[in-house]
């Protein structure tokens, strides 16, 4: 998703590092994404994603949950190297288990951000990397 969201708008994209989930898709990816204000449309973006689906409809489309899974994730690993870079601020969420800062609800067809209750029912979109009305809601909450 985030890979698609830097191609849709001309950002050069590269994963650094991968790590395969225990069950399916991926536990945790790092992301480096250059271009032009790239920092200032992003950095909101840190935290756990999650992904729901019922369990028949995941085993019927393992292909498709894992390329999903394998475009979206963007979360511990970054925010390490991120705050040795720099210190974040206080009002940054911890990346763990009732942290997450979006969730993919793909049964009930929508996806919402937790953070400024900004929800999208469009989410084959939203997958394929139109991430701009989530990133416009969290600049204008200023978080």
């Amino acid at each position: 998703m985030y890979l698609r969201y830097a191609e849709h708008k001309g950002f050069k994209a590269e994963i650094l590092e991968q790590s395969d989930g225990d069950v399916a898709g991926i536990k945790s990816a790092t992301i480096k994404i250059e271009g032009d204000y790239a920092y200032g449309f992003l950095r909101t973006e840190t935290g756990v994603h999650r992904l729901c689906q019922n369990d028949r409809s995941q085993h019927r489309n393992r292909a498709e949950a894992m390329q999903m899974l394998k475009s979206r994730l963007y979360e511990l690993e970054m925010r390490n190297r991120m705050a040795e870079q720099q210190k974040l601020e206080d009002s940054k969420s911890d990346v763990g288990w009732g942290h997450q800062i979006r969730s993919y609800v793909l049964d009930q067809s929508r996806i919402k951000d937790l953070r400024t209750n900004y929800e999208s029912s469009n989410t084959q979109k939203i997958l394929d990397g139109d991430l701009d009305p989530f990133i416009q809601a969290s600049l204008k909450q200023g978080i």
